[in-house]
């Protein structure tokens, strides 16, 4: 938000080429950071992961679906939000859209295992900074607004390299770069989220406790696990598949595998 007068804003969203890079990167990315977070919880080395076409189109299908699932929840939020172009409308609708970015961010860690009180938290801290620390700050001003006026000029006015780099863009090259971050810590801990939930396995025939995770071009990635304590092993096989041969997978209900301990 500007108080005052400012340089021009430059944009990165003038040509649909420009565009379609940001979304193709923003998608091939989002693939990567997702494996990554679905490698980890087993414990597959990131060296192995590859892009394929049926990859992508699963990570983007993953990724609609889960924007789509929060979008829906909190819908009724934004809705609500207070219209009207006073400072404090505009400063109370431009915190709800970055809280409820950072919600969409956290999302598939809330799902899984991540402490609500973390949102809350952090929800809470922003409120504090944006409508309360005027109050305490700006003691001398009169008037709500005035004071929150006052507060962001003194921000603006002290702003880091970085605040000073960001001023450089327009507010929607700002938004995007928001949402690709968000998308991608939405996008590992998607990923993440997909390994722990996961209940169904490709078990190897002729071996129980051994379950083919993934295929990464000719590179099969298998893991051992407790049949019986549902407890990941750690160990990781990695085998490359013959031409003309395969491994024989039945898929199988295991139910949610716990992860492996770290061995000191």
């Amino acid at each position: 938000m500007t108080i005052g007068k400012s340089l021009p804003h430059a944009s990165i969203l003038r040509s649909e080429g420009v565009i379609l890079i940001i979304l193709t990167a923003m998608t091939y990315t989002a693939f990567l950071v997702r494996e990554m977070g679905y490698a980890d919880f087993f414990f597959i080395p990131h060296d192995l992961i590859s892009a394929s076409h049926i990859g992508l189109v699963s990570a983007a299908q993953a990724l609609a679906w889960g924007a789509i699932a929060y979008i829906g929840k909190v819908n009724l939020v934004w809705i609500f939000a207070p219209r009207g172009e006073r400072l404090v409308f505009r400063l109370a609708r431009y915190a709800i859209g970055t809280i409820l970015v950072l919600g969409f961010a956290l999302y598939p860690y809330l799902a899984t295992d991540l402490s609500w009180w973390w949102l809350g938290g952090a929800i809470s801290l922003l409120i504090v900074v944006w409508f309360v620390l005027p109050l305490l700050t700006q003691r001398e001003v009169q008037g709500y607004e005035n004071k929150l006026v006052k507060q962001i000029q003194l921000e603006v006015g002290s702003q880091d390299i970085y605040g000073t780099f960001f001023d450089r863009f327009d507010r929607a090259t700002k938004i995007t770069f928001m949402f690709i971050v968000a998308m991608m810590v939405f996008a590992y801990g998607d990923g993440r989220r997909s390994a722990i939930e996961q209940e169904e396995y490709n078990l190897v025939e002729g071996e129980s406790n051994m379950t083919l995770l993934r295929v990464y071009g000719e590179v099969a990635v298998l893991t051992a696990f407790d049949p019986k304590a549902h407890q990941l092993s750690g160990l990781v096989r990695v085998a490359k598949i013959p031409d003309g041969k395969g491994i024989e997978i039945r898929r199988t209900f295991v139910g949610r595998l716990n992860r492996a301990a770290i061995k000191k």
